[in-house]
Formats: structure tokens, sequence, C-alpha cells
């Protein structure tokens, strides 16, 4: 029987966004055992806690820089980053069936290599990383735009509930219809 192999592109930390991904690749591969195959690249900030469920595990550390341009410098720095950490699993890319996202740097990322490009990258919502953009603040700006691409590029948005599926829906407006979710 073939195995499944899905690779996971999240941000791993001491929080309720990485507690729930791995509660829910633990509920995926209590249900489907020794037919499923987890590998993951995280951006990490020093929290690199080895999960036993994942047959690798790659933990990119989130890029310092100094100003001026520091914001800019630190996303083209963690793009970089994620880059490298993918040409180490470079020879295990090939196998992979599907792609689990959680942050929306990695999205990008996948779009530039041609052979990921046809993968089926779910992307998994758990909320904004950008806050409402009351007045103009060209971080969080930047940061909306990346989150946008990711949702509208991903083959499929999973959500954690019908309220969070009908908030997506409304933020991506008329490429909502081709999401399923």
């Amino acid at each position: 029987m073939k195995k499944t192999n899905i690779l996971v592109l999240s941000y791993a930390h001491q929080g309720g966004e990485w507690i729930a991904t791995t509660r829910l690749l633990k509920a995926i591969k209590n249900r489907l055992g020794k037919k499923i195959s987890l590998t993951t690249a995280s951006f990490t900030d020093g929290y690199e806690e080895k999960f036993p469920i994942f047959e690798r595990q790659i933990f990119i550390p989130h890029a310092k820089t100094q100003k001026p341009f520091s914001f800019f410098k630190k996303l083209i720095n963690d793009f970089k980053n994620s880059r490298k950490a993918i040409l180490e699993i470079e020879s295990d890319l090939m196998n992979i069936d599907f792609i689990l996202v959680t942050h929306y740097l990695f999205l990008p990322q996948i779009l530039s290599w041609r052979f990921l490009r046809r993968k089926r990258a779910f992307y998994y919502f758990q909320g904004l990383k950008s806050g409402i953009i009351a007045n103009l603040d060209f971080r969080q700006l930047v940061i909306k735009l990346f989150e946008m691409l990711s949702m509208t590029f991903s083959s499929v948005i999973i959500v954690p509930s019908k309220s969070a599926g009908d908030f997506i829906s409304s933020l991506l407006g008329p490429f909502s219809k081709f999401k399923p979710y």
C-alpha cells in the first residue's frame, strides 16, 4: 500500500496555533497509521520540541535584523531561510502528495518551485496575523497581502468553524467562490 506523504509548513511556538496544528496531525496520523508520513519545516523563535508524529523535522530560526528597513530585511531573510530548509528535504519533495501550510510566508515559497506548484496545498486558517487595519500601517498591509495571496493560491482552506468560513468568504470576496473550505 502506498504511503501518503504530507509536508507541513508552519510556525512552531508554545501557543494555540502550533497546538491546534499538531492535534489535527495527530488525529490524522491515529486514523491512518502507517499509511501516512509527515515531514515539517517550521519557523521558530527557539521552541524546538520534537514530536514523534513527524518522520523529519526542520526548524527554521526567524531572521534577526537591525534598522533601517528591518521589516523588509527580515522578510527577505525569512524567505531565504525557508528556501534553504526546503532544499534540505529536496530529495523527499518529489514524493510529497499534499502540503499543509499554516504560515503566510510559505505559500509564496511553494509557488516559486515549479514541481511543488502541482501539489495540493491546504491552507490551515487559524486567524489573521495582521490586525484589522484602522490606520495605514505599511507592515500590517504587507502581511495582509501575503495572507490574502496564501489563501488565494491554496487549493483548499481549512477553517475551524462555520463563522471562520464566513469570515474567509467575506475577506476573499469574489475569489471565495472558487475555494472549498
